[in-house]
């Protein structure tokens, strides 16, 4: 089996993702689902076909150097359900609440193609009245320091090539050809990560208690 490189897909990746104008990021967690988000992402799909735009292929490495194009793609949960389903268009940070299948259109016209914030489809804080232009102004999200999730909102969960992009298998490749089980259960002990079922018992000393036992 030919040994895979890391390193080259995230430099090929990289290399044909250059060439996005604009990604449009649907939420396709579970709650905006549940609110239609999927039938966003359709509408999505066929309004830029109809347009004659053409969307980003991460396979595609031969773009001209000129070539723009759109990313269409959905996202893990992005935690605001209530105001689902959310449509993220980067690199604008701009995000729009309850979108629906009918906004669709006017979205790619005049946000995608003319560079116009709809206020409408914006975030209102209910406390003052204001209007949210992206996440980082919205004060459910300013609260938070997402560690772990921290690219939930962006990364395309159904994207191997994208995630890899991001370092994604760089720490398990590491662990499974420069380092030791103990070193390997160390650094985990070292992080301070716990279970989080309840306990809190610390990862990395379950590890070196399992890996003391005979196999």
């Amino acid at each position: 089996m030919a040994k895979i490189n890391l390193k080259q897909i995230k430099d090929d990746y990289q290399k044909a993702a250059s060439h996005i104008q604009k990604r449009i990021i649907v939420c396709a967690g579970t709650g905006c689902i549940a609110n239609g988000s999927m039938k966003v992402y359709d509408a999505f799909k066929k309004a830029i076909e109809e347009a004659g735009l053409e969307l980003f292929v991460d396979l595609k490495l031969n773009y001209h150097d000129d070539d723009k194009v759109l990313q269409l793609t959905g996202s893990g949960c992005q935690g605001f359900c209530a105001q689902g389903p959310l449509v993220n268009i980067l690199p604008d940070e701009t995000m729009y609440t309850k979108v629906k299948p009918e906004d669709v259109q006017e979205i790619l016209e005049k946000t995608i193609q003319g560079d116009e914030i709809i206020e409408r489809l914006l975030y209102t804080n209910p406390a003052d009245g204001k209007k949210s232009k992206g996440q980082l102004d919205i004060p459910f999200y300013k609260r938070q320091t997402r560690l772990v999730l921290g690219e939930c909102s962006h990364l395309d969960p159904g994207n191997i090539r994208e995630y890899i992009s991001h370092d994604g298998y760089m720490a398990a490749e590491k662990a499974f050809t420069q380092m030791t089980p103990e070193e390997v259960c160390n650094n985990i002990l070292a992080s301070g990560l716990r279970g989080r079922g309840g306990g809190g018992f610390p990862t990395g000393r379950k590890w070196l208690l399992t890996l003391q036992e005979k196999s």
